[in-house]
């Protein structure tokens, strides 16, 4: 986050840098408030047809995933 501040909004100016401080809050409730959010978004996206994956195509992609990774391991063992 420094970073990014320092390129973009400062210009790559060191002399500005030292006036930044970067506070975060992190509040009792975090890990409870993940929960309500999800359930909002879960809520919006269900009707949504091009949100859900049938079995059959999520075994699909999984299974191609699962031979790309392999034979790309086999390649890397033949560079060996």
């Amino acid at each position: 986050m420094k970073q990014l501040y320092f390129t973009r909004v400062l210009n790559r100016d060191p002399s500005r840098l030292n006036k930044f401080k970067i506070r975060t809050e992190d509040p009792q409730r975090r890990k409870h408030m993940v929960f309500p959010g999800g359930a909002v978004l879960a809520d919006i996206m269900k009707a949504r047809e091009e949100f859900w994956v049938s079995k059959r195509s999520g075994t699909r992609r999984a299974c191609a995933r699962s031979i790309y990774w392999v034979v790309g391991k086999v390649e890397q063992l033949r560079r060996l």
